[in-house]
């Protein structure tokens, strides 16, 4: 893919990302590790799993799994990171019809 940046690693290690981020439309969204991989779940809908894929820099590809009804097309979470080097922040780049995640502005809160 033309707009991937080759050869980049996430600005942390992978067990600082993890952590739930919170948005008032949206509720808790949960990044966990699971087995050394990040794995983003929404609470207010339970079937919105996702495996996110590390795409370059502090991006990850959204992988959708089998228990999402929708088709979306390919997606994208992007971690904001603050002054002190920690994760602070998310967002979600994910084309689709029905849910409009670009109104999301989900921050850490653990």
């Amino acid at each position: 893919d033309a707009a991937r940046v080759a050869n980049t690693k996430p600005t942390l290690a992978l067990l600082n990302y993890p952590g739930t981020y919170s948005d008032d439309l949206y509720g808790a969204i949960t990044i966990a590790d699971e087995g050394g991989r990040l794995v983003m779940r929404f609470s207010r809908s339970p079937n919105f799993v996702a495996d996110l894929e590390h795409w370059h820099y502090d991006t990850f590809q959204i992988k959708w799994r089998p228990s999402v009804a929708y088709n979306f097309p390919r997606g994208f979470v992007t971690f904001s990171i603050d002054k002190d080097g920690k994760t602070d922040e998310l967002k979600i780049d994910q084309p689709n019809n029905d849910f409009w995640f670009y109104e999301l502005h989900p921050k850490r809160v653990r």
